[in-house]
């Protein structure tokens, strides 16, 4: 069954692949998360900070191809942050 919160963030992920407007969003709600995660891998601010950069980049530029299996969309962006390491 799918939660109300996966139900939002997927609605709010259909909408920014219509309009990329609405990816800032979609950042304002994961970027903590991914700069945290990407931070205590690295162990570097600067590095994480550019790391972190690199996979909004990433997302943004690919949103049209993410598709809903089974993973939020922020596990899709934490695979790019390992890709990004």
């Amino acid at each position: 069954m799918t939660s109300v919160k996966e139900a939002g963030e997927r609605q709010l992920v259909e909408a920014a692949q219509k309009d990329s407007s609405r990816f800032a969003e979609l950042y304002e709600i994961h970027f903590d998360r991914v700069y945290a995660y990407v931070s205590r891998r690295l162990g570097d601010r600067d590095a994480a900070q550019d790391v972190t950069s690199e996979v909004f980049h990433h997302a943004l530029a690919n949103l049209r191809s993410f598709e809903w299996r089974g993973a939020p969309f922020g596990a899709w962006l934490m695979r790019m942050a390992d890709a990004h390491r």
